[in-house]
């Protein structure tokens, strides 16, 4: 469980700085926040689920909404530097977890 605050820790912090990009005038500051809302929101139920099936369409729906962040930063010009690493971890630990979920479906 200890795993998950931490990565729900940086999904926080990634979307605070999705936040305060989109405060700057980002061009699709709209697209940004609507889709890092939904990663932490899915990440969020992911925690709370009771079962191993919706845990783990929770973790990917998570997974695809920060895949989407990325996709929405690099059509308005790419990703801030500062940015760049914590995507990296956040996305190796969002995928981790789905990846785990789903062995756990695929045993039950």
């Amino acid at each position: 469980m200890f795993t998950h605050y931490l990565t729900y820790s940086f999904a926080l912090n990634f979307q605070r700085d999705c936040f305060l990009l989109s405060e700057s005038s980002h061009p699709e500051s709209r697209s940004l926040t609507n889709s890092v809302d939904r990663m932490v929101s899915a990440l969020g139920q992911a925690l709370e689920a009771r079962e191993e099936k919706e845990r783990a369409k929770a973790l990917l729906v998570s997974v695809l909404c920060l895949r989407d962040c990325k996709e929405v930063l690099e059509r308005s010009g790419g990703m801030p530097a500062p940015m760049k690493g914590p995507y990296e971890i956040l996305h190796g630990r969002l995928e981790r977890l789905c990846s785990e979920a789903h062995d756990r479906i695929r045993c039950v």
